[in-house]
Formats: structure tokens, sequence, C-alpha cells
């Protein structure tokens, strides 16, 4: 229940700074009034129309649409979303655990613990704020990989966690 709270809280989408030009604001309210309506497919759509836009490059954007893919099950274009929000804001705590998430679901566990790590070690307020939750995916993450190394180890181990 805590990792479903943790990971609602963390999947919110951003609000887009009120400053962007005019199409973008347009383009992103209706994107998020799609993902208000559980439309995810639309809404992605519509976040990636939006981020070609002149003057839509910024890390709320395109998180938004990282955190999109990453819902719709597009992992490996989370990964290289998240990648391009780091590359724009390294201290931005959500890309680095939407893309341990992508990772954690490509069974990429070592990718994801280094992205966790990373969040816990920005030494931003918001990385302090949510320590704890940050640790908890960490541990689940290394369950896994344990968990997985014993099933390659022994292949009459339960499959399930």
């Amino acid at each position: 229940e805590k990792d479903r709270q943790w990971q609602a809280r963390t999947n919110e989408l951003h609000d887009v700074p009120v400053q962007m030009p005019r199409p973008v604001l347009a383009a992103t309210s209706k994107a998020k009034k799609h993902a208000a309506g559980k439309k995810l497919e639309a809404a992605l759509k519509q976040y990636v129309a939006a981020s070609a836009l002149p003057g839509a490059a910024c890390k709320e954007v395109l998180d938004n649409c990282a955190i999109l893919m990453l819902l719709t099950g597009r992992n490996n274009d989370c990964v290289r979303t998240c990648a391009d929000v780091i590359a724009l804001d390294p201290k931005f705590l959500p890309p680095y655990l939407h893309r341990a998430r992508a990772y954690r679901c490509l069974q990429k566990w070592p990718e994801a613990l280094n992205d966790l790590e990373t969040a816990l070690n920005l030494g931003t307020a918001e990385s302090a704020r949510y320590r704890g939750d940050i640790e908890r995916e960490h541990g689940l993450v290394q369950s896994e990989q344990q968990h997985r190394a014993t099933q390659d180890l022994l292949p009459n181990h339960p499959k399930a966690l």
C-alpha cells in the first residue's frame, strides 16, 4: 500500500511554467485533461506533440512525457526521455525516480539501483523529504534482483515474490 501511494504521488503530472508560449500551454492543458480522464494514450500523444512545439523544451513538459510513457508501458522510451530531462536539470528528482521504475520494469536492476542512489544523494530538499520512500523502493529493487538471481540458480524456486 505504501508503494502504491508513493508511486501515485511521484507520478503526478507537473504544472507547466506559465511563461511557456501560448500554444504549449494550450496543448499541455489539453493533455492534462486527457490524463485526468485516464486517457493516458491520448495524454501522451498530446504531450509529445506539445514537446515538439517551439519553446516547449522544459523539464516539466519532458518529465510529463516520461511519466506517461512509464504508465503506458513504454519503458525504453521513458528511459531515453528521463535522460533528456536530467540533461536539462541534473538536480531535478522526478526523472531519476521514473527512470528507476522503468529500469525496474525492464529488469535492469543495477541501473535502477544507481538512479535511486543518485536520487538519495542529490542533496535537495525534495530528496531529503522522500528519503524513506526512495530507500523503500531501493529495498524492493534489491529484493527483486536477489529473487531473480535465486531463480537462475534454483529453477524450482517459486517464481512469484
